[in-house]
């Protein structure tokens, strides 16, 4: 009997403890669920974190809060859980034109490039150049989020026009939801977001 009761302790203690490993949480998708980037922005938050370093060794923190003076230049470096075999869309957009609470521009495309191959950014096709957040003054904190998407077929041709970084067109009323669609690139595999807010 008391073998039979150490079995049984054995097994039920393997299962919570399974069960504790399977319930763990990630910080990445605990972020992104709080700050309601999923499901509102995208259907699935990423597992993955998105390193993001700015000048400086300024690094976004899943919802960290920067200046704009810190993040007015492209990261100097991206960094993600990848393949070298794979080629990758980075994405950047901002849900919150001109306010999170009136967001009728929304989003707000400021950063696209594909068909980056493994963690090589810079030999990938730019898309939208980088376009530094700009919050209006009084429109409170914006999130700036950055996704990364694998290209499940490899190399894509895109559709739109370059967009160079003084130029809006385009720009307000982007969806990564429908961009995401559109080229087959299922759920972010990778992500991260700060905050940017103008108050002088």
């Amino acid at each position: 009997m008391y073998f039979l009761k150490s079995v049984v302790f054995v097994i039920c203690g393997s299962i919570l403890y399974s069960s504790c490993l399977a319930t763990e949480h990630n910080p990445v998708i605990d972020a992104f669920n709080r700050e309601a980037i999923s499901p509102d922005l995208i259907p699935k938050a990423p597992e993955g974190l998105l390193t993001v370093q700015f000048e400086k060794g300024i690094k976004a923190n899943l919802g960290n809060t920067l200046s704009i003076e810190q993040s007015k230049k492209k990261p100097v470096d991206l960094s993600w859980p990848s393949s070298q075999e794979a080629f990758y869309t980075v994405v950047m957009t901002d849900p919150d034109a001109p306010s999170r609470r009136n967001a009728t521009f929304a989003e707000f495309k400021h950063w696209i490039v594909g068909n980056v191959p493994g963690l090589k950014i810079n030999e990938g096709k730019i898309i939208a150049d980088y376009r530094p957040p700009s919050p209006p003054k009084g429109t409170g904190p914006h999130r700036y989020i950055l996704l990364v998407f694998v290209q499940p077929r490899g190399k894509i041709t895109f559709k739109e026009p370059f967009t160079p970084s003084d130029k809006s067109d385009g720009r307000p009323k982007w969806s990564v939801k429908k961009f995401a669609q559109e080229y087959d690139l299922g759920d972010p595999v990778a992500g991260n977001f700060f905050f940017v807010e103008r108050k002088k």
